[in-house]
């Protein structure tokens, strides 16, 4: 069976990676605030952080085979050409019956970063106080009231008897 293949990689730089060896990029803030923006009651908003960024691209490879002068039954990989951050092995021998992985992913981007909190508004103003009070007034008679459930039977039962007469089958 064959052991773990033998891996020549030129995948690309992690943001992260990249973040951290450039130099001044750390989370430094000039002003707690949004520059620009003049204090009031509502407070401002806080400072948007900075981009993320992004993982470096994969890059290219190319390789020639050959069978080793080295070692019988192994076969050399020479790299012959290569496009990336990072510098290849540039040769090696692959054992019999073992695999050989050329690897040219992607680097993740860095993680999101956090912005700061805004500041807190001034104090509000105090309302207005109210206008003069006034006493209520009296409330004028209420009109005459309906007919009383009684009244409105009777009503209702002429009208379904006259009703009945017009729909009345010959």
């Amino acid at each position: 069976m064959a052991e773990s293949a033998v891996t020549i990689s030129v995948n690309g730089r992690h943001g992260i990676d990249v973040a951290k060896s450039r130099p001044g990029n750390e989370e430094t803030v000039v002003a707690p605030v949004r520059p620009g923006q003049c204090r009031n009651r509502d407070g401002q908003d806080g400072i948007d952080a900075t981009p993320s960024i992004n993982g470096g691209p994969g890059g290219l490879v190319a390789i020639e085979l050959s069978e080793s002068a080295e070692n019988e039954g192994y076969l050399h990989a020479a790299v012959f050409r290569w496009d990336s951050w990072q510098q290849p092995v540039p040769a090696v021998e692959i054992p019999p019956a073992k695999d050989i992985l050329l690897s040219s992913a992607g680097g993740d981007g860095e993680d999101g970063r956090i912005g700061l909190d805004g500041e807190n508004g001034l104090a509000g103003i105090e309302g207005t106080p109210a206008t003069t009070e006034t006493d209520a007034t009296d409330g004028t008679d209420g009109g005459n009231g309906g007919r009383s459930f009684a009244e409105q039977g009777v009503a209702q039962m002429a009208l379904m008897e006259d009703e009945a007469v017009k729909f009345k089958y010959c």
